[in-house]
């Protein structure tokens, strides 16, 4: 009895790892959680009626053991807390399951159908296009600040540095805004770059969220050269993500 015991557990145990594995398969992850329960009720019921047929006369025996109606209320008292617990169990392991697939979960629904060499070569576009809108920005107010200069010297009275000194003044702060409107329109890819990388490198995940803690990623333009911090940014964690 025992070998024949051990034996159709061996089926069971084969029968529940081929359903799990057609649930995955056939159904996305949320449903196939909401059907495991229901699958091991099945089999529930179905192991409890290969173990009474196995241990028919032992179970009779023990229900006779009580007189009349008694041995009805014994075996549904008993059939009901085995069915708790054991309801109570595969809930648990599900609870267990969804939250040990949860982030895996969260990074296949996330992530976008790039390869990694498309992603790299969309960070090397946007940094170039950085790299360029901050060179042009800085070679213009070089030449500007250069006619500026000249001007200031030939000045000959105090009103007109003044009036000169504003009008930089204003050129200045109009450039930096143009600049940073045009930078804003490549904010949105930037953000998206950067939370792919994030997703395509766990093992970074810490490093780029203190590292993008950088000014143009709140949308504004401060320190020496931001956008190239920036593209740079992009640039080194697409080389670890690449080579």
């Amino acid at each position: 009895m025992p070998t024949v015991g051990l034996f159709w557990g061996f089926i069971l145990g084969i029968v529940v790892s081929a359903l799990v594995n057609i649930l995955t398969g056939l159904f996305n992850r949320e449903r196939g959680l909401r059907l495991i329960p229901w699958m091991m009720l099945y089999v529930a019921i179905h192991g409890s009626y290969v173990l009474l047929e196995m241990n028919r006369d032992f179970m009779i025996g023990q229900a006779r053991r009580f007189p009349g109606w008694q041995s009805y209320l014994v075996v549904a008292a008993v059939a009901a807390i085995l069915a708790v617990l054991y309801w109570k169990a595969v809930n648990a392991a599900v609870a267990v399951l969804d939250k040990a697939t949860s982030h895996h979960a969260a990074l296949a629904k996330n992530k976008s159908d790039l390869t990694d060499q498309q992603l790299c070569r969309r960070v090397d576009d946007v940094a170039a296009r950085l790299r360029d809108i901050e060179q042009r920005y800085r070679v213009l107010s070089v030449e500007i600040e250069e006619k500026e200069r000249l001007a200031m010297m030939k000045a000959k009275s105090e009103s007109t540095r003044n009036r000169l000194w504003e009008e930089s003044s204003t050129g200045m702060m109009r450039r930096h805004a143009d600049e940073t409107a045009e930078a804003r329109r490549l904010l949105g890819e930037v953000l998206f770059l950067r939370d792919e990388l994030s997703l395509r490198l766990p093992g970074e995940k810490e490093h780029i969220e203190k590292e993008s803690h950088q000014p143009f990623f709140d949308g504004m333009l401060a320190g020496p050269s931001p956008l190239s911090d920036a593209a740079a940014f992009l640039e080194r964690f697409a080389r670890k993500l690449c080579t």
